[in-house]
């Protein structure tokens, strides 16, 4: 995994391995962007549903309001999935902002429409070592058996 990779939430590295999904989304749903009321009303009906039934927790910081070159930033939030082992595993981490709005319902809407395949995305990154294409090397020759 390369440095830029590692900084990327899980949400953001799946988006680049499957682009189509993301551009899917996006272009259905493109005459929403700057119409705040129909974004919440669409995450209120889809989103939240999932966020009330324990499969995705969604939490935000209360923390004050903040510009940042220029961009008024309102709130920051984490998005976590229960993975299939029943733990909670952090999907995306950001800021909420009106110049993110439309980027931040389209990953939503991403997380709805294809929760089962991210899902099965996060258990092959939480897979046990022992799938692993290298194992711990047997020191019995250079120790003896115990």
């Amino acid at each position: 995994m390369d440095n830029d990779e590692a900084k990327q939430s899980i949400l953001e590295r799946f988006i680049s391995e499957h682009p189509d999904l993301y551009e899917a989304i996006k272009a259905r749903h493109r005459s929403k962007i700057g119409k705040s009321a129909l974004l919440h009303k669409e995450l209120l009906a889809l989103y939240q549903p999932l966020v009330d039934e324990g499969v995705v927790r969604h939490r935000v910081n209360k923390s004050n309001s903040y510009r940042v070159h220029g961009e008024y930033i309102q709130i920051a939030y984490r998005i976590s999935i229960r993975a299939s082992d029943g733990k909670w595993q952090r999907i995306d981490v950001g800021k909420e902002s009106i110049k993110r709005e439309f980027e931040n319902f389209v990953h939503r809407m991403l997380i709805v429409e294809h929760l089962d395949k991210i899902q099965a995305y996060v258990d092959a990154l939480r897979a046990p070592p022992e799938d692993s294409e290298y194992s711990v090397p047997d020191l019995t020759s250079i120790w003896g058996p115990r």
